[in-house]
């Protein structure tokens, strides 16, 4: 629930609704949660969603290639956001809740579009936005691959061992 899934149900029922022809891939747990259930079934939104379940990590650069957009509606209380940093790293246009541990990943706004966590049409909106400008998909595309090389391993690595050297 924490995971705002239900939310982007909701923005992508409206996304539909409005005419665009989307499809919404959901990468992690293997059924949605009661709620997100319950909430599907009212709004007929079998079609058009698909549950994959935790993707391997071989899997995952073809769900990234494959994806035009990567969401995360996360609520609340995450911390650093490996899965936005990876989504980064493909070039893929990124929309995130603006909570702190998503904040921490993106850096600046500059990098992703920020929405209200809980917020269905703000998500809707940022959706819609990146659908229909394609040179601001390819911006934050660029922008977020730049930022995720921050997260390199020998980068961290050495700003771990910095940090352990400046402690001792």
């Amino acid at each position: 629930v924490r995971k705002g899934l239900k939310y982007l149900l909701g923005a992508f029922d409206y996304v539909r609704r409005d005419g665009y022809d989307v499809r919404l891939i959901v990468a992690g747990p293997q059924n949605p949660d009661p709620d997100s259930a319950r909430y599907m079934a009212e709004k007929g939104l079998g079609e058009g969603v698909e549950f994959v379940g935790a993707p391997t990590f071989e899997d995952l650069p073809s769900y990234h290639h494959s994806a035009d957009i990567f969401v995360s509606p996360a609520l609340g209380r995450e911390s650093f956001g490996m899965v936005i940093a990876e989504a980064m790293a493909a070039g893929k246009p990124c929309i995130v809740s603006d909570i702190a541990g998503h904040r921490s990943v993106i850096g600046s706004p500059d990098n992703a579009v920020l929405t209200n966590p809980g917020d269905e049409m703000s998500l809707k909106n940022a959706i819609k936005f990146l659908i229909d400008h394609p040179a601001e998909r390819e911006r934050l595309g660029k922008a977020g691959q730049e930022k995720a090389k921050e997260y390199d391993w020998p980068i961290v690595a050495d700003q771990v061992y910095d940090y352990y050297e400046k402690v001792i």
